[in-house]
């Protein structure tokens, strides 16, 4: 079913078993399904997308849907070693396929937001620190079509919130982050978004969907630049598995529902 001459319903049923078993994670469905059943048939699709070009249609149709399945298998089964490695793999294609792909930022943030800090490879949070800002900077910005404004104000809160997560997990990542004249375009952004008198029908609601998180990320920037001590509690966000259509193809995406 994995192999190389595989067609593309073949691998369509891959993705749909796949946001099946993410379903059931994320309902936190134990024992279902065994963990190592899961776990190698985890490491088989990883396989098959190694063997696939950065653009190769193959890789586009199971490479998001994986990641979002680590993501939330994570947290009903600790990842072994191997695992961890596998994961990190789809995360650096994520990161690497562009920052438009929101189906893929929600992704990313929400393994971000579940992670113990010390199970994330320390090229990882560097690397995701400014694939976070990045996405974030596109959607302050509204660059973007049309057609994926809605999925960029439903994924923006766990995107913004886990960007806040790394700042706060890793000196190094932060350090990295501030090198960046981007990082200070962000601040700009998120301070004219808050501050602004007369806004856009986009800006009105993506200032209710980042409140409190643009708030909490200001302030950790600001306290880490001054080396103050913080002693802000991170909003905690509960999420929720949405099915979407993205240019015409089903997708499963995971958004922030509730913030505490």
């Amino acid at each position: 079913m994995l192999g190389s001459s595989a067609a593309s319903g073949s691998l369509l049923a891959v993705k749909c078993l796949l946001e099946f078993l993410t379903i059931l994670w994320h309902a936190k469905a134990e024992g279902w399904i065994r963990g190592t059943t899961t776990s190698s048939f985890l490491a088989s699709i990883v396989a098959f997308v190694k063997k696939h070009r950065p653009g190769s249609y193959k890789l586009f149709i199971l490479r998001d849907t994986l990641l979002v399945a680590f993501s939330t298998f994570c947290c009903v089964q600790p990842l072994d070693d191997d695992d961890l490695m596998r994961e990190s793999f789809i995360r650096h294609l994520v990161v690497r396929s562009g920052r438009s792909n929101f189906i893929a930022a929600s992704g990313v943030a929400h393994r971000i937001l579940v992670a113990n800090p010390c199970t994330l490879l320390h090229h990882d949070y560097v690397d995701v620190c400014d694939y976070l800002r990045d996405v974030l900077l596109l959607i302050l910005g509204h660059r973007f079509g049309e057609e994926d404004e809605a999925l960029a104000l439903l994924v923006c809160p766990m995107v913004c919130l886990a960007l806040t997560k790394v700042i706060e997990a890793d000196w190094s990542a932060f350090q990295y982050l501030l090198s960046s004249p981007w990082t200070i375009n962000l601040s700009v952004e998120l301070r004219s978004l808050i501050e602004a008198r007369q806004q856009s029908r986009y800006s009105v609601a993506l200032r209710r969907r980042l409140d409190p998180m643009a708030d909490v990320l200001l302030e950790k920037i600001a306290r880490r630049i001054q080396r103050n001590e913080d002693t802000t509690d991170l909003p905690h966000v509960n999420s929720k598995l949405v099915f979407c259509s993205v240019h015409a193809c089903s997708r499963l995406v995971i958004v922030s529902q509730t913030i505490d």
